[in-house]
């Protein structure tokens, strides 16, 4: 290898390092009764709550059913993963020193193996972990099972759980893209690598793939409000709450989501609140944004309100003289009246 390619293979095995403190599996549970979700992570060393009290809240709910808690202690895996991920780092750092191409394919292969094996011991465990019951438990349904999925999504009672790789699994596989790069554009045949330019930007681009920013579209006709449990139909006054875990919540007007954060004021901490600009017809941020009060304002609740994403703009459709601008706190201080 030449001196980019081994630059690119210690670049490798340092991505490799974040995941030793950033969640690697997420595994999230909605149900009705928790409009915000349960969910954990699984980091390296540690399952810890999504949101603090959510392991808690998670062990008493498998009392019921008989399922086991979820103990730190209890499981070996996570003793073992730190030194497993310090290992990749140290042999692919040990592969870039020596230079040799075709270390980077046993590298890459030692990282399939054991992920791999993880991957099965982590079905085991969720299988163990659904499946071996206490038979004293106070709620029995015959013939049903508990595991979760190992990736993907599946209903478990009124409970629909998801289980995906997290942050730390990204880094992980960033390390094992740049290595694979490295592996392929660094052979006797290839050509000479123009810089780190091109392999550079393969990172932030694998970064991007599941990371966008900023409100999710409504499916008008088929998206339910959180609040009133309405179809939520007019494209000229939805609404959007993206929780702190990135769950997206839709309402049918900016009262409808006002109304459902005086009454549940935890779900907004950390929230990404967006209401519909009524002069664009796209999502805007309900913080920065002006809402318009008046007889005039046909919105779907009867709260006469329409949100703009400019003050200006209001004066397009209503006669301001005719009803009040508020603020977003101002709505939910009039709704919550």
């Amino acid at each position: 290898m030449n001196k980019q390619s081994r630059l690119l293979m210690f670049l490798a095995a340092l991505l490799v390092v974040p995941s030793l403190f950033l969640p690697i599996w997420i595994i999230d549970l909605d149900a009705p009764q928790y409009p915000e979700g349960l969910g954990i992570y699984i980091w390296a060393d540690q399952v810890t709550g999504i949101q603090p009290n959510d392991l808690n809240t998670l062990n008493g709910l498998n009392h019921y059913i008989g399922m086991k808690v979820i103990d730190n202690d209890s499981i070996p895996e996570l003793k073992i993963m730190p030194y497993i991920i310090i290992g990749f780092a140290l042999t692919g750092i040990l592969v870039a020193l020596a230079g040799k191409r075709n270390l980077i394919l046993g590298w890459l292969a030692l990282i399939v193996v054991i992920g791999g094996v993880g991957i099965y011991d982590f079905y085991l465990w969720g299988y163990d972990y659904g499946h071996n019951l206490d038979p004293n438990a106070p709620i029995k349904v015959p013939g049903f099972s508990y595991q979760p999925p190992l990736i993907g999504t599946k209903q478990l009672l009124n409970m629909t759980t998801t289980s995906l790789p997290y942050a730390g699994s990204a880094f992980l596989g960033a390390g094992f893209l740049l290595a694979l790069f490295t592996y392929i554009y660094s052979g006797k045949t290839a050509k000479k690598l123009s810089g780190l330019n091109l392999a550079v930007l393969l990172i932030p681009a694998f970064f991007a793939l599941n990371c966008g920013d900023g409100p999710r579209p409504i499916d008008y006709g088929n998206a339910n409000c959180l609040h009133c449990e309405m179809t939520v139909m007019d494209p000229k006054f939805g609404a959007e709450m993206i929780t702190a875990k990135g769950k997206v919540h839709y309402f049918d007007s900016a009262e409808c989501l006002a109304e459902y954060l005086s009454e549940n004021k935890e779900a907004g901490e950390g929230a990404q609140l967006y209401v519909t600009d009524l002069s664009s017809g796209k999502l805007t941020n309900a913080l920065s944004a002006s809402f318009f009060t008046s007889p005039e304002v046909n919105s779907p609740m009867g709260g006469n309100l329409a949100a703009f994403e400019q003050e200006s703009a209001i004066s397009g459709f209503y006669d301001k003289e005719k009803g009040k601008v508020l603020s977003w706190q101002e709505v939910v201080q009039l709704i919550s009246e």
